[in-house]
């Protein structure tokens, strides 16, 4: 069973703060999951009743569960495992999406490791998680806001250099989740000043969503064999091969 904090209740996502949360979600990553070519997909999630891959144009839809007892997705397949050990063979998948899989995991990289170690070169792995440099997270530090996640262990500048030592490409960031942290309903200030310093200033909102691909390997040759390469695929293209070799005698016989 995957190692998850207990910090991130699962009944956050069935409060009207978390079906609010999971909308404007849905609608943030609509465009990216346009950009995504390919046949399978899959979902790994934190418990959050989530449909974004009804969006998706991939055939083969897969949604990793870490209980069985958690709600089972109503588009493709659902699986039970740990996200940090998945039953999937190397460079399988074309998109890997990981829906506050980080935040509720105590082992973030090693998620993120194992997601890039499924998913095949050139193909997406789009990744939501909560925005430790946020009003949301000011608040919690503070104290306040009791039914918000505790669970903001990666944010978008660590995530960048993660992603960039296990060699992929950043392609897209979004953010979302510029409403108060309560069930309630905004008040005059918060729709007056709060809201449009926020718009202002995307990076302060509550949940990011980060687009990378997996770079293909290229093969570098050392410094020596560039100089000769060429030259020696020229002598190369004129060497006859063995069948050659034997018409050329069956010729001259």
């Amino acid at each position: 069973m995957p190692e998850q904090g207990k910090d991130v209740p699962h009944n956050v996502w069935w409060s009207a703060l978390g079906r609010r949360l999971l909308q404007e979600e849905r609608h943030m990553v609509l465009a990216m999951l346009a950009r995504c070519p390919g046949q399978r997909a899959l979902l790994i999630g934190c418990g959050a009743p989530v449909f974004l891959l009804q969006e998706s144009r991939m055939v083969h839809k897969i949604h990793l569960l870490s209980a069985p007892q958690q709600w089972r997705s109503e588009v493709g397949s659902t699986l039970v495992g740990a996200a940090e050990c998945l039953p999937f063979a190397d460079e399988s998948l074309d998109l890997v999406v990981l829906h506050h899989a980080l935040d509720a995991s105590l082992r973030p990289r090693a998620v993120l490791r194992e997601s890039l170690r499924v998913l095949h070169a050139g193909g997406h792995l789009l990744i939501l998680g909560f925005n430790p440099w946020s009003l949301w997270g000011l608040l919690r530090l503070l104290g306040y806001g009791q039914k918000l996640p505790t669970a903001m262990r990666v944010g978008v500048p660590r995530l960048g250099d993660w992603l960039e030592l296990l060699d992929c490409e950043l392609e897209d960031i979004a953010f979302t989740g510029f409403d108060p942290p309560h069930d309630r309903a905004a008040g005059w200030f918060w729709r007056l000043f709060t809201a449009p310093f926020l718009r202002r200033h995307p990076a302060s909102a509550a949940v990011y969503a980060v687009l990378a691909y997996k770079r293909q390997r290229r093969l570098i040759r050392p410094p020596m064999l560039q100089a000769v390469w060429p030259r020696a695929r020229a002598s190369w293209k004129w060497m006859p091969t063995p069948m050659q070799a034997h018409d050329e005698d069956d010729k001259r016989c």
